[in-house]
């Protein structure tokens, strides 16, 4: 119970790797930059069972994503989408699939998802 909060700014992966957050009851909150290489291949689980989930996600050069997302009751929200293409449910940047691939999957049992996502050059 409580909200949960991640910043990521210009991290790596070396080969592939995974991170899930998941709340039972609470927010998800996740600030995701990431312009230099990755250098692997990074899944991302959110998850909030009661609250919302908000993802800020900005990257550019050879990074690439897709973000798909499953709100049961609550809306998907996507106030920002530069560089990205695709319905609310799934997004993808324009250069995806790319050299360094992030796959996100965000789902909200009862609660809103709001996504701000960029994708630069």
């Amino acid at each position: 119970t409580g909200a949960i909060g991640l910043v990521w700014s210009e991290g790596a992966v070396s080969g592939s790797g995974t991170m899930s957050l998941h709340a039972n009851v609470g927010a998800i909150n996740v600030n995701f930059t990431q312009s230099e290489e990755l250098g692997g291949d990074l899944s991302l689980d959110l998850t909030a069972e009661v609250g919302g989930v908000g993802l800020i996600m900005d990257i550019a050069g050879n990074n690439s994503a897709r973000v798909v997302s499953h709100a049961q009751v609550g809306d998907i929200e996507v106030p920002v989408r530069d560089g990205f293409i695709g319905s609310e449910d799934d997004l993808t940047s324009g250069n995806h699939p790319d050299e360094w691939t992030i796959d996100a999957e965000i789902g909200a049992n009862v609660g809103d998802i709001t996504l701000e996502l960029t994708y630069s050059h």
